[in-house]
């Protein structure tokens, strides 16, 4: 399991959609546990749980080209698990 942390989500098109981006760089294990570690000044950490997700079913999702040639898929915080895949 490779564990990724993520600054923040990024609001993209439908602003109640929040989404990540996770660098296809970083996907080099079968599961990733993924840290969101966006704070508030009231509450804290936005998502204090960790996600999860398959390297397989991140790769389903659209992708991005940003500045330097990074590759990030953007995924939907709705669509990260809970609980690790068994």
């Amino acid at each position: 399991m490779k564990r990724i942390e993520i600054e923040g989500p990024m609001w993209l098109g439908n602003a109640s959609r929040r989404t990540i981006g996770i660098a296809e760089f970083r996907m080099d294990s079968s599961l990733l546990q993924i840290n969101i570690l966006y704070k508030t000044k009231k509450r804290g950490r936005l998502y204090p749980d960790p996600y999860y997700i398959t390297r397989r079913d991140a790769f389903k999702y659209p992708q991005q080209r940003l500045k330097g040639g990074v590759v990030v898929r953007l995924v939907p915080i709705d669509d990260l698990k809970k609980e690790p895949y068994i």
